[in-house]
């Protein structure tokens, strides 16, 4: 088998910068992590907007009883019911959906790591990007610590 590849300008997979992030989910797959050998939810999330539109963030949400909370959250984020008792979710229906990711650059494994998870929906975080967004231009309303102090606290 032949195939043709160019080189000239390959794509890189750097962290993005630290900082809030309209995402849209482009897929959900259950796996077995590597390191743990523990189920997982891998998510695949593009950028949708700004000057970082179209870049990749990957996600992973462990199914161990232990972090179970971290999902709970993610499906409230979606507008889900996520209260207590057992639950059955059909994450193909998860495709499309809007999320806000707020994500910090990882020196250490060069990687984008998400910390937090917002609603799109979600009036002050949406407002903060907005009102950056006016304030600064768009290329620049997706960076800066200060604005994860403000939404983390």
């Amino acid at each position: 088998m032949k195939i043709k590849v160019n080189f000239d300008e390959p794509k890189s997979f750097t962290p993005l910068p630290d900082g809030t992030y309209n995402i849209s989910i482009e897929k959900v797959e259950q796996r077995i992590s590597q390191t743990s050998g523990n189920p997982t939810l891998n998510i695949t999330a593009r950028v949708v907007d700004g000057k970082y539109k179209n870049r990749i963030i990957f996600y992973n949400l462990s199914l161990q009883e232990t972090a179970k909370w971290k999902l709970q959250q993610f499906v409230r984020e979606l507008g889900l019911d996520a209260e207590k008792g057992s639950h059955t979710f059909d994450t193909d229906e998860w495709v499309g959906k809007k999320l806000i990711f707020i994500v910090r650059q990882n020196t250490a494994t060069e990687r984008t790591d998400v910390i937090g998870i917002k609603a799109f929906e979600d009036k002050d975080v949406k407002n903060l990007i907005e009102g950056e967004s006016d304030e600064k231009g768009a290329e620049e309303s997706n960076s800066g610590d200060e604005t994860l102090k403000d939404i983390l606290g």
